[in-house]
């Protein structure tokens, strides 16, 4: 699953879930618009709109799906969404997509630990960069990272995996600027 706001989705989403979808040889990578962030401002556009655009975006790719949760306050928390979705899929494993900065910070989220328990996290890194240090409490919780390849193949062995992507110098941030400053949108 990749979750974030998409506000809006941009080709750095869907090149990040493609290369996760093809390295990691996964069924199908789940887009999970979050109805109100809990680790950012509100996003302009509403949750029914975003969710229409990552609809839009990921329309001719087969392996991509949007799981729209309900827009309810708690689903803003990753770990109520990610009991959302395994009630409703009843997936084998799932996959938790996310960057190294937002894993760092785990422990700061709401429940971070029964999130760690309910899924496995495909920590995804550029390849020039280091992968960060993490807190001690996430190594603790999650133990030593695996290959990416061995996360998949054993699942019951592992927690969670770095897999280094290709960096794409886009952002949502950006975007919104862009259309409001009326530039070529590309991306």
């Amino acid at each position: 699953m990749l979750g974030g706001t998409f506000d809006p989705i941009h080709n750095g989403h869907l090149r990040l879930a493609l290369e996760v979808y093809e390295h990691c040889k996964l069924d199908k990578i789940l887009f999970v618009p979050t109805p109100m962030p809990e680790h950012r401002a509100s996003p302009k556009a509403s949750f029914d709109h975003r969710c229409r655009m990552v609809e839009e975006a990921i329309k001719p790719l087969d392996y991509f799906e949007l799981f729209q949760l309900p827009n309810e306050k708690r689903y803003a928390f990753s770990c109520n969404a990610v009991s959302k979705i395994k009630q409703a899929l009843s997936p084998t494993y799932l996959f938790f997509v996310i960057g190294d900065d937002s894993f760092a910070t785990l422990p700061s989220w709401h429940e971070w630990r029964r999130l760690a328990k309910e899924c496995k996290f495909i920590v995804c890194t550029r390849p020039t960069e280091d992968p960060l240090q993490l807190p001690m409490d996430i190594a603790k919780q999650l133990g030593k990272s695996s290959e990416s390849n061995e996360l998949i193949s054993k699942p019951n062995a592992h927690r969670w995996a770095y897999l280094s992507i290709p960096k794409l110098d886009i952002s949502a941030t950006y975007i919104r600027k862009a259309a409001k400053e009326h530039k070529q949108l590309y991306g």
